[in-house]
């Protein structure tokens, strides 16, 4: 594969969720914080709005900041996520696109990252760290884990180490050209309210595909009992 472009396409989907704000969160991880996280670490020009039945809170945050905000009306998760997919098929097949939640916290270095685990080859990069990857699964961990982490290769980017993984979230890195071609992959597995991220990126796996996440990552979910470990996500701001 050739090296990529610099150019990195997100699309960050933006939306009220009760339930999922209802989980421990990092206190400074609000909606606003996540995103001017986002904007103090990757290119204003970079970013696609999805917002998703927005409060006028919200919809005045994103206009504050001079975002480009795309209104829907889906009202779930697996809604806006099929969004913002589609309009990220409407790019060219090689461009880099990275679909992103909007309670997320990236580390300086995340945007070069996404580069470097695309770059070696990888047709699905997470810089989450999940770790559910070091917890057996009768304590809540994932189902592939076993003496506290999973089977994997390690490999090594310009960036960091990369792991070789079996599942991540629904925030992750591709080209347009790999989404397309497992396009009914996702469907299958994200075409109602929610996402079912663990047997989508099984089914992905079974195919061939590979995903790698970067030890350490270089972001986090904010729910606090899921943190990307060995970096002090508590006192990041």
């Amino acid at each position: 594969m050739d090296s990529l472009q610099d150019g990195i396409n997100v699309f960050y989907r933006l939306a009220p969720r009760p339930a999922a704000e209802a989980r421990p969160k990092l206190l400074h991880a609000t909606k606003e914080a996540c995103l001017l996280n986002y904007l103090a670490i990757f290119p204003k020009d970079s970013v696609y709005i999805f917002g998703d039945c927005l409060s006028n809170d919200l919809q005045e945050i994103v206009n504050r900041l001079g975002l480009p905000l795309n209104e829907i009306n889906e009202g779930s998760g697996g809604g806006n996520f099929r969004a913002a997919a589609k309009a990220a098929m409407d790019l060219t097949d090689d461009a880099v696109i990275y679909l992103l939640e909007d309670d997320f916290l990236h580390r300086l270095g995340a945007r070069e990252a996404i580069l470097d685990g695309l770059n070696l080859g990888a047709d699905y990069v997470t810089l989450y760290d999940h770790p559910d990857k070091y917890l057996n699964v009768e304590k809540g961990g994932n189902p592939h884990v076993k003496d506290g982490g999973e089977k994997t290769r390690l490999l090594c980017g310009s960036v960091c180490h990369w792991k070789i993984t079996n599942s991540t979230v629904m925030t992750f890195a591709t080209t347009v050209r790999c989404l397309k071609r497992d396009w009914k992959i996702f469907l299958k597995h994200c075409d109602g309210r929610y996402t079912d991220d663990y047997r989508l990126f099984r089914a992905l796996s079974w195919r061939g595909r590979k995903l790698i996440s970067s030890v350490p990552g270089f972001a986090t979910h904010a729910e606090t009992r899921w943190l990307s470990p060995l970096f002090d996500w508590g006192s990041y701001r």
